[in-house]
């Protein structure tokens, strides 16, 4: 697991758990980057990441055969399928499927309490 701190020049660095509560060097800035002790009962997002296991996306529910291979006509006033509900990634702000608990592109756990 790694520790997540952005020295004061806003360089973000993962640092190894055992430099925890050490004072490091930024490797593009030179700054002094305190790293802080974990507190107790928190989680990183690696070690969410890793309970988790592997993301596998989801396939797309597809629409049965048409009968005859024919598809019918919609009726008058009929919307097609309109796309899933969006939100925003809080991590890499990318919009990702409203119902994803782990954003496929930066890999953040992405699930609030107003999701489950």
């Amino acid at each position: 697991m790694a520790i997540r701190v952005v020295c004061r020049n806003g360089h973000v660095l993962n640092v190894k758990d055992h430099l925890a509560g050490k004072t490091v060097l930024c490797p593009s800035c030179q700054a002094r980057v305190e790293i802080p002790m974990p507190h107790e009962g928190e989680f990183s997002e690696d070690s969410i990441l890793s309970l988790l296991g592997p993301h596998e996306a989801v396939p797309a529910p597809h629409a049965p055969p048409e009968p005859n291979g024919v598809p019918e006509e919609a009726p008058a006033g009929a919307t097609s399928m309109s796309p899933p509900p969006k939100k925003a990634c809080p991590r890499c702000d990318r919009p990702i499927d409203a119902g994803t608990r782990v954003c496929p592109h930066c890999n953040t756990y992405v699930v609030g309490v107003g999701d489950l």
